[in-house]
């Protein structure tokens, strides 16, 4: 005949236990790593082989190394591509509740690397004091902000947020039974018990 937990004497009840919930990755983390890795990459060299395609923000010829395109597209690109490589190694160790610190960080990089290649241009006059796009056509200018600076950077700030979105909602935990005492610390809940006085006429009284 089975017996409920809350009969059995306080050393025999369950105890209750916070155990991390381990689950596989979702193949979507994979994949904003690699296109973390991908637009970080374009975003990097595209102002040195974009002029070999007659596709050029500044005018400039191909493989022209400048302190614009080192600040502007070298470096946010090396360091995007360097966070998504992180996504990307980490994604097969990280479960929920664990190597979530790591994903956060990476994401937060390529956020910040997303939004430098939106901001770039605009802080670049105050920085160097001449502007980094020049005049074009309308239709050719729109091409290379999608291409240089807010497509590249929009693309990128959506990969950060979503790594840095997945490692702070998957927390979850669950309770686990394990039986057994019960650990050091517990103190049992008191229970109301009976206590019997004799009255006045000497007859048992009961008093709760």
């Amino acid at each position: 005949m089975s017996v409920a937990a809350r009969d059995l004497p306080t050393a025999d009840r369950p105890v209750l236990e916070e155990m991390p919930v381990v689950r596989s990755v979702p193949p979507s983390l994979v994949l904003v790593g690699a296109v973390t890795v991908l637009v970080g990459a374009w975003g990097g060299i595209a102002p040195y082989v974009g002029p070999t395609f007659g596709f050029s923000a500044d005018a400039s010829s191909a493989w022209r190394w400048t302190t614009a395109h080192a600040v502007l597209a070298l470096a946010p690109g090396v360091v995007a591509v360097a966070a998504g490589l992180v996504l990307l190694m980490r994604a097969g160790s990280t479960v929920v509740g664990r190597g979530r610190v790591t994903t956060g960080l990476a994401g937060l990089l390529a956020a910040l690397c997303g939004a430098w290649f939106v901001v770039g241009e605009f802080a670049w006059p105050v920085i160097d004091g001449r502007h980094y796009f020049v005049g074009a056509a309308p239709y050719h200018f729109l091409l290379e902000q999608l291409a240089f600076a807010i497509g590249t950077g929009v693309v990128l700030v959506a990969c950060g947020s979503y790594a840095m979105g997945w490692a702070a909602r998957h927390q979850v935990r669950r309770a686990v039974r394990r039986s057994g005492p019960a650990r050091a610390g517990t103190t049992p809940v008191a229970t109301p018990t009976a206590a019997v006085a004799t009255g006045p006429t000497g007859q048992g009284e009961t008093t709760l």
